[in-house]
């Protein structure tokens, strides 16, 4: 016998178990739909579809436990034996993941207050883009200048910064004697 620990409710099952592993699911088959597929042919103990930590989404194979291993036989044709069942393998199958991680990462990084520096850098960049794009549509004889209401304060900050750069070198060549 061993013991099932979840909600605060200790369960004592069988051995007598039968797992069944099942992959390449289609989209659409959920928890939900797989229980009640499987539960015609018996009782079910537990049913685990693994599911994608950063998105929520199904990976497609699931891993479903009969009470009785003679059911699983009915259900599969062939039940994984116990000794390729990992005792973690039903590990949170209660749970579903909270997803989309990287879509509240993106949103908070986007929202972020930006720094001094980083405005600086922007700035430095969108100049040199609107310049690069310039200089090119010049070159193909098109008469059109891209023009940011900015590009003066962009191009006082780019002095500032190439100054203050100059500087730092000159202060490290002059200490690295």
């Amino acid at each position: 016998l061993y013991a099932v620990f979840s909600l605060n409710i200790v369960k004592f099952l069988p051995v007598m178990r039968g797992v069944v592993l099942i992959r390449n699911l289609p989209y659409g088959f959920f928890e939900a739909e797989l229980w009640q597929y499987f539960e015609q042919f018996g009782k079910l103990n537990r049913l685990k579809l693994f599911r994608s930590k950063k998105t929520g989404r199904s990976k497609g194979y699931a891993m479903i436990e009969f009470a009785n291993s003679e059911v699983a036989k009915v259900a599969a044709g062939e039940v994984l034996p116990p000794e390729k069942v990992r005792n973690e393998a039903f590990r949170n199958w209660f749970r579903r993941p909270s997803g989309h991680y990287a879509n509240k990462k993106t949103v908070k990084k986007q929202n972020s207050v930006k720094s001094p520096i980083n405005v600086k850098n922007m700035q430095v960049r969108l100049l040199k883009h609107l310049k690069n794009a310039n200089k090119k549509l010049q070159q193909s004889g098109i008469q059109y200048q891209f023009f940011c209401p900015s590009m003066t304060l962009i191009q006082e900050t780019l002095r500032k910064v190439s100054s203050e750069r100059k500087k730092h070198e000159t202060e490290k060549n002059s200490t690295v004697v």
